[in-house]
């Protein structure tokens, strides 16, 4: 793995770490590396934007 890759991982987990702690009990934990802002499944096809959204930042 490149360290790009790596380093988008990296912030992707992050946000879902902040995500867990702002919703507490709302927040479905499915041990997942994507989800919705809830913590359930995406869509295949939204995972791209996912990324996306998190390379501009």
């Amino acid at each position: 793995m490149n360290n790009a890759i790596y380093n988008l991982l990296k912030l992707a987990k992050k946000e879902q770490n902040e995500r867990k702690r702002e919703l507490k009990d709302q927040y479905e934990d499915h041990n997942l590396v994507f989800s919705q802002v809830t913590g359930n499944y995406i869509y295949r096809r939204d995972i791209n934007n996912r990324l996306n959204t998190i390379k501009k930042n």
